[in-house]
């Protein structure tokens, strides 16, 4: 059924292996929106673009690169290409299976705390690889050691020669926690607001808005520091974040201990801490994903009917077609839940 995506990575010049992927569905999204299924269905039968479109292939995807070409491109468009599909290849020297094995096993030396082994592992695959993963369990061991100006040395080391370097804002995150914790503050906060505009992920774009949040408290953000870069389990996170002495202001604090709540099950909780935390900042984006964080937490709870609620206003601060496409999926699945829970009612 996919089309030629070689030939098409070629056209678009883009180099990363997996935006192949990407570009197969993102053709086959405009041939649905265009055409319809029926089509796409024959052509998943048979293989045959020509009888299925009375089209050749080259013609229907040069439809689609036109349709493209209307489409406006923003900085923060690139560099979340840049960070997602131009990421370093997996593998250089080692079959990509063995290196993946060899990845999981570090990642084991890392969970049991054996650093220096791990260290020497992640060199060693890193030297051989050469893969966004390994970089990232190296500069993870060194950040477990408190080794932050290692971490940032490094991270400088590969994205200062790098023509690319936005493709390593996935690991940015962690090297901004390193700064603030070497007390580089203007930079933490220069490289925390690169990932915000980036919007790589949901989860970054909210983890980078709350540091941008904690730095912007003067008085609090030496502390604060503490928070990101200790090795605590989420237990005594949610117990320090309570500790009246650290002087966390109260909408910041209600808000992490929400988040944190949320993922140790203690869902009512959550929801709860979360609208006491109100609107955290004035980023419309984040504003969406903390009221989707209330209606999950709701859901979860069994308070479907309240969670549609949130779900529906979220969209009052992000209405792009990715937002309403994933508020559509949860409402979808609120209506299931409510349909179980009728039926176990009449029971």
């Amino acid at each position: 059924m996919r089309p030629n995506t070689t030939e098409m990575r070629e056209k678009e010049r883009v180099d990363s292996s997996s935006v192949s992927y990407e570009l197969a569905g993102a053709f086959c999204r405009f041939l649905i929106d265009r055409y319809g299924m029926r089509p796409l269905v024959q052509v998943y039968r048979t293989g045959d673009y020509e009888d299925a479109y009375n089209a050749p292939l080259d013609s229907l995807i040069a439809q689609w690169q036109r349709s493209l070409d209307s489409i406006a491109v923003t900085p923060s468009d690139r560099a979340s290409v840049d960070a997602l599909f131009r990421r370093p290849p997996i593998f250089r020297k080692v079959c990509a299976r063995v290196h993946a094995r060899r990845l999981r096993d570090a990642r084991q030396l890392v969970q049991e705390r054996r650093y220096d082994d791990a260290l020497a592992r992640y060199a060693m695959l890193y030297a051989e690889g050469g893969s966004t993963e390994a970089l990232s369990g190296l500069l993870t061991v060194q950040f477990r050691r408190g080794e932050y100006n290692t971490v940032v040395l490094l991270y400088d080391s590969v994205t200062t020669h790098d023509p690319l370097p936005r493709r390593y804002l996935g690991l940015g995150l962690m090297v901004g926690d390193a700064l603030w914790a070497s007390g580089n503050t203007r930079r933490a906060e220069s490289l925390y607001t690169s990932i915000r505009i980036a919007n790589i992920s949901p989860g970054m774009t909210e983890a980078a808005v709350v540091r941008l949040w904690a730095l912007s408290d003067t008085a609090a953000s030496s502390r604060l520091s503490r928070y990101f870069t200790a090795d605590m389990s989420d237990t005594v996170r949610v117990g320090w974040l309570g500790a009246a002495k650290n002087g966390v202001p109260y909408r910041l604090r209600e808000y992490m201990r929400g988040r944190l709540m949320f993922r140790m099950h203690w869902y009512g909780a959550a929801a709860r801490l979360l609208q006491e935390a109100g609107c955290i900042s004035g980023d419309s984006t984040v504003e969406a994903l903390r009221q989707i964080a209330i209606g999950d937490a709701l859901f979860r709870a069994g308070k479907v009917q309240d969670a549609r609620v949130w779900y529906w206003t979220s969209l009052n601060f992000d209405s792009q077609p990715y937002a309403v496409a994933s508020v559509n999926d949860r409402l979808a699945r609120c209506d299931w839940m409510a349909a179980l829970q009728a039926r176990a009612m009449r029971r």
